[in-house]
């Protein structure tokens, strides 16, 4: 067998990840370039890491639609899912011992921009409390992608605008 099919593997797989994978990468930048100048130099992404994290949320989020029969994932266990490999493998690195708290927690505030863009959500519609109590949860908390799907589920109810948070959901 070659490359993308090893492992029975599929190749749109490989090439979803490799997308993710850029989709991250200037994510990443994103976040890095709206720190000041001081913070930014403090930490570097880790490709190789990076990488393993898109592999590894494209092939647990497909066996968990394999498993349970399910087509099309919906943007809350996207991000849940996300969350869960992001923080697994933490691909921001920092470059030195003294840091500051923002390069410290720079995959928890990393998880979090990125499951906000999977809800449409700016990171700037979440109350600062709330915000810094995700960050708190993703540091010290035990990570698990359902729980997190969740909790994306009640954010993106609690800010996104009525039509994000209502699109695709029957109402009672």
């Amino acid at each position: 067998m070659s490359g993308g099919a090893q492992d029975g593997e599929e190749p749109s797989l490989k090439t979803r990840a490799r997308c993710r994978e850029a989709l991250l990468f200037k994510a990443f930048h994103l976040l890095v370039d709206s720190w000041k100048p001081g913070e930014r130099e403090q930490v570097e992404l880790n490709r190789q890491l990076l990488r393993i994290v898109s592999e590894s949320y494209f092939k647990d989020l497909e066996r968990k639609k394999d498993f349970h029969g399910i087509r099309y994932a919906d943007e809350h266990k996207r991000a849940g899912y996300m969350i869960k490999w992001i923080m697994r493998f933490r691909p921001i690195q920092m470059k030195s011992e003294n840091c500051c708290v923002k390069a410290l927690c720079a995959n928890e505030h990393f998880a979090l921009t990125v499951a906000l863009r999977f809800l449409r959500l700016s990171p700037d519609v979440v109350p600062p409390s709330f915000y810094y109590n995700l960050v708190y949860s993703l540091r010290y908390r035990a990570i698990d992608a359902n729980a997190w799907a969740l909790s994306c589920f009640l954010i993106q109810q609690a800010y996104g605008s009525p039509r994000e948070t209502t699109e695709g959901h029957r109402t009672p």
